[in-house]
C-alpha cells in the first residue's frame, strides 16, 4: 500500500491531463473515487500476477497503474513478464481479449492517448500474423508518455532500454529524435544522456562523428551543460580505445582551444573544469607515458623477520585471500611449499594489504605464487642483518590522475588559459575562481590551497586534507626507501597516502594538526614507533589496530575521556603509551581501560 500512498500525491498533480468523472462536487469525494479505482485495479493486477495470467487485461491494468505512478518497479517487472510471455508463447487471442473495451473497462477515466496505445497493442496481438516489434514500438510510445510526465524515473528509463534490447530492428533514428525531444524538457538529464549513449552503441562506427557534432551543438546552446561535456568525454574515450576515429594530439589541442574559450567566459562551472582535467589526462595517454595501472599484480612484498610476517601490497583492493599456497626458494636453492592457513588484512571488507605468518630459518631468495591462473615470481633481496625489513619493490604504486597529469605539459595549458584570460580582461575573475585555484593546487603548488580556503571556507577541511596529501607525497619523493620518516611541523590534518608508508619502521608526526587516530593508520603494517606529540588528538577510533606497533607517543594532545585509550588494546604488540600533557593523566592508570601488558608513561 506504500505505492498507493505515493500515487495519491501523483494523481493530484496530474489532474490537468487525467480526469476522473465530473469536475462538479467536493474535491475530497473525487479523491476517494480515484483511490478506490486505484486499489481495485492494483488488486486485480497482483491477482493476475499470482495466477501467472499474462493476457491483454493484465497488460491494460499495468498500463493504468504505471501511467499514474511510473516508479512502481514491481508493476514494470510484471509488464516485462507479460511481454516476454507473449514473445515466447504467443499472445492470448481468446474471446475475452477480443471483446475488451478499454474505455468501458476504465469507465470514468479519460486518457485518450493511453486508450489509443492500448487499442494499437490489441490490434497487433489479435492479428493473424504477429510482428512483435510492432507491440514493442507501442511500448516505446507508452514509455514516452510516462517520461513526458516523469523524466527522471529510473524504472521507466530501464524499461525503455530493455524494450530496445528485445527488438529485432530497433528504431535507432527515431530513438535519437526522441532523446532530442526529451532534451528540450531537461538538457542536463543524465538518464537521457545515458540512454542516448546506449542507442549510439547500437550504431555503426560512422555514428561517432555525428554524435560529436550533436554534442557540439548542445554545448553551443548550453555551454554550462556538464552532462554534455561528460558524454563527449565518454564518446571520445570509446572511439580512442576501439580505434573507430582519429583521436590524436592535434585533435586534443583543438579540444583544449575550445574549452579554453568557454572557461574564460564561464569559469565558475565545475563541469567545464572536469572536462579540462579529463583532456589533460587524455594528453598523458597520448604521450605514451606510464599507465596509471600497474601491470604487475603485486606492487610490493615485505618480509618482516621481527614478526615473521610476509606482507603483500597489491595494486587493487581484494575482498578475499589471494592464494592458498606459496613456493619458497632459499638462497641455497632449496624449495619448499607451504599452505597458508591464516591470512590477515588491514581492512574490514576489502584491502590492498594482506599478510600471513612465515616460519623459516632459511634466507628467502624467491617466492612463487599463482593468482587467477597466472604464476608470479618475486625475487627477494637478501640483507646481512635479517632483523631488518626486506622490501622488494616490484612496481610503482598506482598513481592518481593528477599525479599522472603532472608528468605532462599540462602546466603549459594552464598558462595558456591564464594568458588568454589576460587578453580578454578576465584575469581577476580567473584568479578569484576556486576551480582555477584548485587546478593549480592539485597539479603544481600547494600554497594555492590557502587561497582556496579564503575563497571557499565551507570546504576548508577538504582543502586542508588535500594539502596534507600533497605535502606528504612531496616528502616521499626524496625518502621513498627510508624506513624512518620525519613529518613534523608540516601542519598536516590527515595521513595520506598511507599506501606509500607500508615500509616504515618509525614515523614522527609531531607538531601537526591531527585531531584523531583512525583505521587508516592500520596500513602502516611494519611500523613499530609512532610519535604524535603536540597535535590536537581527542579521539582514537575503535577500528585502530596496528599490527607491529610497540611505542605510541601522544604527548600534549587533547585526550580527556578515560576510555580514550581503549582502542590501543587492539594493537597486540603495543608495549608503551606516552600520554604526558593530556587531561587523562589526572586519572588513575587503573581507570584508563588499558591491558596490563601496556605500560603508561604519564
Amino acid at each position: 500500500m506504500e505505492a498507493a500512498a505515493g500515487l495519491e500525491k501523483e494523481s493530484k498533480i496530474e489532474t490537468a491531463e487525467v480526469k476522473f468523472g465530473s469536475n462538479d462536487g467536493d474535491s475530497s469525494h473525487h479523491e476517494d473515487i480515484e483511490i478506490a479505482m486505484w486499489r481495485k485495479f492494483l488488486d486485480k493486477a497482483f491477482e493476475k500476477r499470482r495466477n501467472n495470467c499474462y493476457d491483454l487485461e493484465a497488460y491494460a491494468l499495468s498500463s493504468y497503474i504505471l501511467d499514474h505512478n511510473s516508479d512502481f518497479h514491481v508493476i514494470w517487472n510484471f509488464r516485462r513478464e507479460i511481454l516476454n510471455h507473449w514473445k515466447e508463447h504467443g499472445t492470448a487471442t481468446e474471446k475475452a481479449s477480443a471483446e475488451l473495451n478499454f474505455r468501458e473497462y476504465f469507465a470514468g477515466y479519460e486518457d485518450y492517448e493511453l486508450f489509443y496505445i492500448l487499442d494499437c497493442v490489441k490490434a497487433c496481438i489479435l492479428s493473424e500474423e504477429l510482428y512483435f516489434d510492432k507491440v514493442l514500438l507501442n511500448e516505446l510510445s507508452f514509455t514516452t508518455k510516462c517520461l513526458t510526465k516523469h523524466l527522471k524515473s529510473y524504472a521507466t528509463w530501464f524499461h525503455r532500454t530493455m524494450i530496445v534490447k528485445m527488438m529485432q530492428n530497433p528504431p535507432i533514428e527515431s530513438e535519437l529524435d526522441a532523446c532530442s525531444d526529451f532534451f528540450t524538457l531537461d538538457p542536463r538529464n543524465f538518464h537521457c544522456w545515458n540512454y542516448r549513449k546506449f542507442i549510439c552503441e547500437l550504431q555503426s562506427a560512422d555514428g561517432f562523428t555525428t554524435q560529436l557534432n550533436f554534442i557540439g551543438n548542445m554545448i553551443k546552446k548550453h555551454p554550462d551543460n556538464f552532462s554534455a561535456f561528460h558524454y563527449r568525454s565518454v564518446i571520445l574515450q570509446i572511439a580512442k580505445e576501439k580505434g573507430l576515429m582519429l583521436v590524436d594530439q592535434p585533435f586534443l589541442d583543438d579540444e583544449f582551444n575550445k574549452i579554453q574559450e568557454t572557461l574564460t567566459n564561464l569559469a565558475s562551472h565545475q563541469g567545464l573544469w572536469l572536462y579540462f582535467w579529463w583532456l589533460c589526462f587524455m594528453n598523458h595517454d597520448m604521450l605514451n607515458l606510464k599507465s596509471s595501472e600497474s601491470k604487475f599484480f603485486v606492487c610490493r612484498v615485505i618480509l618482516d623477520n621481527d614478526n615473521h610476517n610476509l606482507i603483500y601490497q597489491f595494486n587493487q583492493c581484494l575482498r578475499k585471500q589471494p592464494f592458498d599456497e606459496l613456493l619458497i626458494i632459499s638462497d641455497k636453492g632449496v624449495s619448499s611449499s607451504i599452505k597458508i592457513k591464516d591470512w590477515h588484512s588491514t581492512g574490514a571488507l576489502t584491502s590492498d594489504i594482506w599478510f600471513h605468518k612465515i616460519n623459516t630459518n632459511e634466507n628467502i631468495a624467491e617466492i612463487i605464487f599463482t593468482y587467477s591462473n597466472k604464476v608470479y615470481k618475486v625475487k627477494m633481496t637478501n640483507q646481512p642483518d635479517q632483523s631488518k625489513l626486506i622490501i622488494r619493490k616490484i612496481n610503482g604504486l598506482p598513481k592518481n590522475k593528477f599525479e599522472l597529469i603532472r608528468e605532462t605539459d599540462a602546466l603549459n595549458k594552464i598558462n595558456e588559459l591564464s594568458d588568454h584570460s589576460h587578453k580578454t580582461n578576465s584575469q581577476i575573475v580567473m584568479e578569484q575562481n576556486k576551480y582555477f585555484n584548485l587546478t593549480m593546487a592539485l597539479l603544481y603548488d600547494v600554497t594555492y590551497f590557502d587561497k582556496l580556503i579564503q575563497l571557499d571556507p565551507l570546504r576548508r577541511n577538504y582543502y586542508l586534507d588535500s594539502k596534507s596529501h600533497h605535502i606528504i607525497c612531496g616528502k616521499l619523493k626524496d625518502q621513498e626507501e627510508e624506513m624512518n620518516l620525519n613529518l613534523e611541523n608540516l601542519s598536516l590534518t590527515c595521513l595520506q597516502p598511507v599506501s606509500r608508508l607500508t615500509h616504515l619502521r618509525s614515523l614522527n608526526l609531531s607538531n601537526n594538526q591531527l585531531t584523531r587516530i583512525n583505521g587508516s593508520f592500520n596500513s602502516l603494517i611494519s611500523l613499530q614507533s609512532l610519535i604524535l606529540d603536540n597535535n590536537q588528538i581527542s579521539f582514537i577510533d575503535s577500528s585502530f589496530k596496528m599490527y607491529s606497533l610497540k611505542t605510541l607517543s601522544l604527548k600534549n594532545n587533547q585526550l580527556t575521556e578515560k576510555s580514550s585509550l581503549k582502542p590501543c588494546n587492539n594493537c597486540q604488540q603495543l608495549e608503551l603509551v606516552i600520554i604526558i600533557g593530556n587531561l587523562i593523566t589526572e586519572l588513575e592508570q587503573a581507570d584508563l581501560e588499558l591491558d596490563k601488558r601496556i605500560t603508561i608513561q604519564s
